[in-house]
């Protein structure tokens, strides 16, 4: 697939396409459990995960 299956977003190279595993588990490599993504919904994909909202995170001091 040459585009992210979440955003749309069209890749110009290969390698800005990731594969997501929908139920997290990199073991279940069912077609049905895998979704070809860009990185920026790759990394939102762990954001919604473990359930971070704004304001969550405090910067070092």
């Amino acid at each position: 697939k040459k585009k992210c299956e979440l955003c749309g977003f069209k890749a110009q190279n290969q390698t800005q396409l990731d594969v997501l595993f929908v139920d997290g588990n990199m073991r279940n490599t069912l077609s049905t459990n895998l979704k070809t993504v860009c990185a920026n919904c790759q990394r939102l994909s762990g954001v919604r995960r473990l359930g971070w909202r704004v304001g969550d995170l405090v910067a070092d001091e």
